[in-house]
């Protein structure tokens, strides 16, 4: 874009080029300029130190790399949000608007995260890979994942939340079908390299795009034949090892089953596991009834492989005897006959319950969360679901709740919780997870504790919204706790890297303090949440991960506060023009083909938070120990044969099984056209002086990427990986001399710096 707009400077200014002959007269006067944040920069240091006259600087020259003093009066302290085009137009709703395309998105972009590291591991065992398994050809368009790539490019632009249905509903496409090229991709991928040579097996091994929904045609077709073995491959696309809690679904009934994982010794050794009812809170009727539940534990960048049988032993997913007794005096029991955990009563007052790391006390009349207790802190929380009632149909002028805007009612600006009185709990505990199950209405939750893990798993299930009193709703979930934020300061995440500090009703945040008033008390105060938001005092700190991009505040202290879902009947007038109510038959035509009436009922969503605590001022370090593999969830194929297959190795790591620094991602791990070239991204993924050990400095030896094979070269590229770092350092524009490259390469050995990007290509 630079070449261009100098190209086109060059020759409207030596008259090659007659803007007037060539456009009309209207665009005599058009001059086109800046394409970058790095032009944007350049130009208007330029036009700064001119208007300055800075006899130093009296040529203007673009190419003057230092004046930090030209600079002073123009910098920008403070935050950039709320952004609100007038006084009740606060651009806070498109944050949280179109929450099911949003997971869609995030899904779509952790499987192509892993797909682009597969398919980097297939070049670099090439005799694996048959002729008919495409890998990368001589063009970024000829990849196997390019209609993938396309897609999510295109989906991580906001108007994803902020389109007509009808234009959403393409962008799902899109996805849907780049996951189904790159998911056959991979399978493939799979199979070569695990398999017998000259085996053919596990034709249907596929990745199940519904599991959320404990939909996956395979697993429960292959779990009603007792003569079928099921497969799983379970990849991981960290730098480090993980245990993750899997869950099949089965259709299967009163059948015992044996979850088991393949060793190093390429023998089958048996994992704890467990068989949880499906309550069906999406109302899908094709969901199975049940589901498998294990732990794998899968090596960094890389796989293990599970089966699942039935077995000859009524025992099979038993509980251990120590478990069994205390469960039978506490709070649930084992069917003996089925084989599965239910529950037989209510929790009482008082029960806590604990997965080895976290305990948790929950409200017996609600099932809503009360009391967590971690390894070093302990708070007080109380849970509620509600509503903000969307502003609406005001009259002439009025700003209605949409897409874009979030606008309670101007006279109504109330969380309004969902009754309680109704609520219904059950709870299921076996050796792998316990989970509490609350009905509120028409929100479901599941608290999950898994074994082992120190974190809190929330599953909330929200829909049909009702929307029968004529109302638009904004659904909150609300977090109270005994964290005190007497400041009104609470942070959130700027696209998942820096935690900003924000300031609840701060009226400076635009850089002045004066003339701005709280129009908007609600709105005014929400942020977006792209990965997590978080409070902390100097005794505790409280985090919430997201599953997708949300909009988050602290109304109160001790308070968090997210929009999982938004159903509005009118338009805001920003561009959509149509209400944001999206239901489960879609819409009729736009004019003059149809009236654009919605079909069928307000549509279910379901999404998942992550609740950390921790002690004094430890917010960040705790939520960023999770949002790695909130993110980059594994990936999971499932396969089925009626006889047991061969596979030649029982594992596979892309890095041999050398785990990287746990401050260190692999952003990006892509094979590039041409032979043995591959562009690397890593990234520190801690802030400064967020934690005494994650906050140093990371050593990562690119070496140890490639450990079946030597690095014959590395080049370090700009982020974007278009330029040499070098050659572009030499010409940008440099803010102070502080701002003077600090790394460099030794060998193969870089050193990230706090939250730091770096972008190589290594030729191998």
């Amino acid at each position: 874009m630079d070449i261009l707009i100098d190209s086109v400077d060059k020759y409207t200014s030596d008259g090659t080029i007659d803007i007037k002959d060539k456009f009309g007269g209207r665009f005599e006067r058009v001059k086109i300029f800046y394409s970058s944040p790095e032009r944007y920069t350049r130009c208007k240091y330029v036009d700064l130190i001119s208007a300055k006259a800075h006899p130093e600087h009296e040529s203007g020259s673009p190419d003057q790399k230092h004046n930090p003093s030209a600079w002073t009066d123009s910098v920008k302290v403070g935050d950039f949000f709320p952004y609100a085009d007038n006084e009740h137009s606060y651009w806070a709703g498109y944050f949280s608007s179109r929450q099911s395309l949003k997971k869609m998105e995030r899904v779509s972009s952790s499987f192509l995260h892993s797909a682009r590291q597969i398919e980097a591991l297939a070049k670099l065992f090439p005799s694996k890979i048959s002729a008919k398994t495409e890998t990368v050809s001589d063009s970024w368009s000829g990849s196997p994942l390019f209609s993938l790539d396309d897609a999510v490019g295109v989906a991580q632009h906001h108007d994803v939340a902020t389109c007509k249905q009808h234009v959403a509903y393409d962008y799902a496409k899109s996805l849907a079908m780049g996951l189904q090229d790159a998911s056959l991709f991979v399978s493939g991928v799979f199979r070569k390299l695990l398999l017998v040579p000259g085996l053919s097996a596990l034709q249907n091994l596929r990745w199940c795009p519904l599991l959320n929904e404990t939909i996956c045609d395979v697993s429960q077709t292959a779990s009603g034949n007792e003569n079928q073995i099921l497969y799983i491959v379970a990849y991981n696309a960290l730098g480090t090892p993980r245990s993750e809690a899997i869950a099949i679904p089965i259709d299967a009934k009163d059948h015992p089953f044996t979850v088991e994982v393949l060793d190093e010794t390429v023998t089958w050794k048996a994992v704890d596991s467990a068989i949880l009812p499906n309550r069906n809170y999406l109302q899908n009727p094709v969901a199975a009834p049940n589901s498998i539940m294990f732990t794998a534990t899968i090596p960094p960048v890389g796989l293990n492989i599970y089966r699942i049988r039935r077995s000859q032993s009524k025992n099979s997913l038993r509980l251990t005897p120590s478990v069994g007794r205390k469960l039978q005096q506490g709070p649930t029991s084992f069917d003996a006959q089925s084989d599965r955990v239910k529950s037989n009563r209510e929790i009482k007052r008082g029960d806590v319950f604990s997965n080895g790391i976290m305990k948790v006390e929950f409200d017996e009349s609600t099932g809503m969360i009360k009391r967590i207790k971690g390894e070093n802190s302990s708070i007080e929380v109380t849970q509620e679901y509600g509503v903000y009632n969307a502003a609406a149909h005001g009259g002439d002028g009025f700003q209605n709740a949409g897409a874009y805007i979030m606008r309670p009612q101007p006279d109504d600006q109330a969380f309004h919780p969902l009754p309680v009185g109704n609520a219904s709990v059950a709870l299921y505990q076996s050796n792998v997870v316990t989970e509490v199950h609350a009905t509120i209405g028409w929100v479901h939750q599941i608290t999950r504790l898994v074994k082992g893990k120190d974190y809190i798993e929330i599953e909330y299930t929200v829909g049909p919204i009702p929307i029968e009193d004529g109302i638009g709703k904004e659904v909150v979930s609300r977090y109270t706790t005994s964290i005190q934020n007497t400041d009104g300061k609470f942070f959130t995440d700027s696209n998942g890297r820096e935690f900003v500090p924000r300031r609840r009703n701060d009226l400076g945040v635009l850089g002045y303090e004066s003339g701005l008033t709280l129009t908007e008390p609600v709105a005014q105060n929400y942020f977006p949440v792209n990965t997590a938001i978080f409070l902390e005092d100097e005794k505790s700190s409280f985090g919430v991960l997201v599953d997708r991009s949300q909009a988050g505040s602290s109304l109160a202290e001790g308070s968090l506060e997210l929009l999982i879902q938004r159903r509005l009947l009118y338009d805001d007038a920003r561009g959509v023009g149509e209400p944001l109510n999206e239901t489960t038959d879609g819409i009729t035509p736009d004019p003059p083909y149809g009236n654009t009436e919605r079909l069928g009922e307000g549509v279910i969503i379901k999404g998942v938070h992550r609740l950390v605590i921790g002690g004094g001022k430890s917010g960040a370090p705790i939520v960023r120990s999770q949002m790695d593999h909130m993110f980059s969830q594994p990936l999971v194929f499932v396969g089925s044969e009626e006889s047991a297959v061969q596979f030649s190795r029982s594992s596979l790591s892309l890095i041999n099984h050398n785990s990287l620094p746990r401050n260190v991602m692999i952003i990006t791990f892509n094979a590039l056209a041409g032979d043995g070239s591959f562009l690397i991204r890593l990234g520190h993924q801690y802030g400064e002086n967020e934690d005494n050990i994650y906050s140093n400095p990371a050593r990562v030896d690119l070496q140890d990427l490639f450990t079946w094979s030597v690095i014959s070269s590395v080049v370090e590229m700009n982020l974007s990986a278009n330029q040499r770092l070098d050659e572009w350092e030499a010409r940008r524009y440099r803010w102070s001399k502080e701002t003077q490259p600090k790394n460099s390469l030794e060998g193969t050995v870089c050193l990230l710096q706090p939250l730091e990007i770096r972008t190589f290509v290594v030729t191998i």
